[in-house]
């Protein structure tokens, strides 16, 4: 059966709203948490897991602005995403996403929702200008 693509990313939201609350009042997602974002998320969230487990997450943040950027990868395959939005140009976004609706999230745009979470991410502060800066070399390897 397919899933109702209206009703999921409003049931994805409400998962992540009750694992927040899960998080913090234990310090961990509990079994029944995990089971239930699994159900709404499947592999995004074991490969959201994973890149939690095995990568950084890095939060930059701009001081007088207050505009969040995060960084989620490592090398080459380094990813940028926007804060509490549903974007990400890896493939996985783009394919499943995008084209065939068969998720509501790829597993970096999750990573950074769980990072968020769990206060598992690193946070640098910058300029303002450092960040526009940042903005426009990201958008120059875009072209």
């Amino acid at each position: 059966m397919k899933k109702n693509k209206h009703l999921l990313p409003i049931l994805g939201e409400s998962v992540l709203q009750k694992a927040e609350i899960i998080y913090k009042q234990n310090g961990y997602f509990t079994d029944t948490i995990l089971q239930e974002l699994h159900s709404v998320y499947s592999t995004s969230l074991e490969q959201a897991l994973d890149i939690l487990d095995k990568t950084k997450v890095i939060q930059y943040y701009a001081r007088d602005s207050k505009r969040t950027l995060y960084l989620i990868g490592k090398g080459d395959k380094q990813l940028r995403l926007f804060e509490d939005i549903n974007f990400c140009f890896c493939e996985t976004f783009r394919k499943d996403v995008l084209e065939s609706g068969d998720k509501i999230m790829c597993e970096h745009v999750l990573g950074v929702k769980l990072a968020k979470i769990t206060k598992g991410f690193v946070k640098e502060e910058m300029s303002d200008l450092y960040f526009v800066e940042s903005l426009k070399i990201m958008s120059e390897t875009l072209c």
